[in-house]
């Protein structure tokens, strides 16, 4: 059996920094977070696979049940996510109006400790940027959200009440 990581890998990137509602383009966010390349133009950005998590998912042969969350930005997707592993320092939370997660990151979860899912599957839980952030447009968020949702065997929608 290949060697899984224990913690979350990036999934999706953006190519390039994403649009700003005031049309600014410019990098924002710690410079592990930032990827480097063309900038989409216009009001779509495009997106790209990771190449690690590419070769991870290549490597696996028993089914997945894939587990993606959405929602507005702080709404705690990341923390439930770290529940639902059963880990508290699995994906980056913080404490801050910042966004912690930029695109979407994914988290095999490996350990014997969990149960497994239907028909044995492993847990892969897809954790994204949060939507209605004051730095993104509306474009980006729909990109983000339309992601999620369609890589998600089940899906998990946060809101602030």
């Amino acid at each position: 059996s290949r060697h899984m990581p224990l913690h979350p890998i990036k999934f999706i990137v953006s190519k390039g920094p994403p649009p700003t509602e005031d049309g600014d383009d410019e990098s924002y966010g710690t410079p592990d977070h930032h990827d480097e390349g063309d900038h989409a133009g216009g009001v779509t950005t495009q997106f790209e696979l990771c190449p690690e998590a590419v070769e991870l998912l290549s490597g696996i042969e028993e089914p997945l049940c894939v587990i993606s969350i959405a929602g507005v930005y702080r709404s705690g997707k990341s923390f439930i996510l770290n529940q639902l592993a059963g880990y508290q320092d699995g994906f980056n939370i913080g404490a801050t109006v910042e966004p912690c997660t930029q695109g979407i990151w994914m988290w095999l979860v490996e350990d014997d400790k969990h149960a497994r899912g239907p028909n044995g599957c492993r847990y892969l839980l897809l954790d994204t940027e949060g939507l209605g952030s004051f730095i993104k447009t509306e474009s980006y968020d729909v990109q983000i959200f339309s992601l999620a949702l369609l890589h998600g065997l089940f899906f998990i929608y946060t809101s602030h009440l």
